[in-house]
């Protein structure tokens, strides 16, 4: 293998850990969001509620 293709081939495998990282954020930030939405509608239920 030439330097072109093996510089061709590292390139495609960062590339490929760079798309499989970037899904992996996005759903990280998906969870996140879901989650904060949870805690904002709990925090919500526990403001409506009397103090006792």
């Amino acid at each position: 293998m030439d330097e072109k293709e093996r510089t061709i081939q590292i390139l495609g495998q960062k590339l490929a850990q760079a798309e499989i990282n970037h899904a992996y954020t996005a759903a990280l930030l998906e969870a996140a969001l879901e989650r904060e939405k949870a805690l904002q509608e709990k925090l919500k239920d526990l403001e409506a509620k009397p103090a006792e």
